[in-house]
């Protein structure tokens, strides 16, 4: 179940509290920060869901952190070019349903990902990976 964290725009995340309130999944936020190094990043507030990190090209987002009780939230869009070429990717077969029924809004197909333990990092990790080679 997501619990919600840095709800108030007073409580912007810093890194102590976001390892105390990631718990486990602090270790997969590390590690998508060190993937997207390349990449701007922002912390954004919203009314409706606090505190969220904005990893971005300066022009458009890579993908939106929001962090949760013990869990990590990642929410991304794929380009219409992005998904054609992720869906003809085998290696990204385990992910294919997932992406083929992504919600298709302005920005692009909208996928979102709840990150907890290993295995749902792995499948995340695959996909990004794929994304930021298609962006470069």
């Amino acid at each position: 179940m997501e619990e919600k964290v840095f709800l108030e725009k007073k409580d912007k995340p810093i890194e102590k509290a976001l390892a105390v309130s990631l718990g486990k999944a602090y270790g997969f936020y590390e590690k998508i920060l060190e993937i997207t190094c390349q990449f701007h990043r922002d912390w954004v507030y919203t009314k409706s869901g606090g505190w969220m990190l904005k990893i971005h090209d300066r022009k458009k987002a890579m993908l939106y952190l929001i962090p949760l009780k013990h869990q990590l939230k990642v929410s991304m869009t794929l380009r219409e070019s992005e998904r054609t070429a992720l869906l003809e990717d085998k290696g990204l077969s385990d992910l294919h349903d997932r992406i083929e029924n992504a919600k298709r809004f302005v920005e692009g197909f909208a996928l979102q990902f709840l990150i907890g333990n290993s295995s749902d990092y792995g499948l995340f990790e695959k996909l990004i990976l794929k994304v930021i080679t298609l962006r470069s």
